[in-house]
């Protein structure tokens, strides 16, 4: 049967100051409190200081970490050392080609013959196998014999050992007077500078817009960036040092300026994209460099590009993750 008087129900459940306060954790130690104070001069003595720090504005206790440096000593050294490294990019090579030069070299026929007269011989044996006529020596001595009658002439005399004959030994290789032609091929490079670029842009502006509209934003983007490795590290030296105001007020400026270091990655990161794209040349680019290919894409773009430009973006990317951590 339920109650008749809720009111009643409600007392009767309740719960007692004293029970309330020992629940929320205010009676963990039972008993009288100590009091705060020693004595009223020592309570008259802080209460003082704290009103003239709130008079002053600090309203923040002294070992709270939030009055540590947003900025402190190191940081801005490692900033100032990466806007050096920026600057002095502009001196490392940012751009190389080369040409494919063949050279041409004779080695003596007897370092190239010994391995030609191995494989003969293997593969006679191996003919002899498949025959069945390994015990059968007048085909052997046939065999052996007929390199001497290549060395008479019609009246059966000898040739003299100084003298050769031209002989083919190869697909490519060609037996002239004892020696075998070998070919090598080497690279020449030719590097220019980030400083560099601004004076071979001019001359070459012609051959990058005729490799394709996407080369040529490529190009119109790494001079930007060119740019940017003296604009940047004056931004970010000013953000550093230059700056007015609380702390507070410096960080939080700096972080906006530090954000502008993510340029150069981004503008890295389109011409990746548009090297996939491509273009083809409007000119002949074998003469002027080997490593042009035959027309413009992401392999030329990456053979075309040297360590400057890849200093220059591990440098703003140093600066602008500082400005993600402030």
């Amino acid at each position: 049967m339920a109650d008749k008087d809720p009111k009643a129900a409600s007392a009767k459940n309740s719960i007692s100051d004293s029970q309330r306060f020992k629940y929320i954790g205010f009676d963990v130690f039972p008993g009288k409190p100590k009091e705060l104070f020693k004595s009223d001069s020592e309570k008259e003595k802080l209460v003082d200081a704290v009103k003239a720090r709130r008079e002053k504005g600090d309203v923040i206790r002294d070992e709270c970490l939030l009055l540590g440096e947003r900025i402190s000593l190191s940081d801005r050294i490692v900033g100032t050392v990466a806007c050096l490294v920026m600057v002095a990019a502009l001196f490392f090579p940012w751009y190389s080609a080369y040409n494919e030069i063949v050279e041409e070299s004779q080695v003596p026929m007897a370092a190239a013959t010994d391995t030609l007269d191995d494989s003969l011989a293997d593969s006679l044996n191996d003919s002899l196998a498949m025959a069945g006529m390994e015990g059968d020596s007048a085909m052997l001595a046939a065999a052996t014999e007929e390199p001497v009658e290549a060395v008479e002439d019609v009246e059966g005399e000898e040739i003299p050992e100084e003298e050769s004959v031209v002989e083919e030994t190869g697909p490519k290789e060609e037996v002239i007077h004892g020696y075998v032609a070998k070919k090598k091929v080497r690279k020449d490079y030719s590097r220019v500078s980030g400083l560099g670029s601004f004076g071979v842009a001019a001359s070459s502006a012609s051959l990058v817009f005729g490799a394709g509209p996407f080369a040529a934003i490529i190009a119109i983007l790494l001079l930007a960036t060119t740019i940017l490795c003296v604009v940047l590290p004056g931004i970010n030296l000013y953000g550093l040092y230059g700056l007015k105001g609380t702390a507070d007020e410096q960080a939080l400026r700096l972080k906006k300026l530090l954000r502008f270091n993510w340029i150069p990655l981004l503008a890295f990161v389109g011409c990746i994209a548009l090297g996939f794209l491509g273009g083809e040349y409007s000119f002949d680019a074998s003469q002027y460099f080997d490593s042009l290919g035959d027309g413009f894409g992401i392999v030329v773009f990456f053979d075309s590009l040297s360590w400057g430009p890849f200093i220059t973006i591990a440098a703003s990317l140093l600066l602008a993750v500082k400005g993600v951590e402030i």
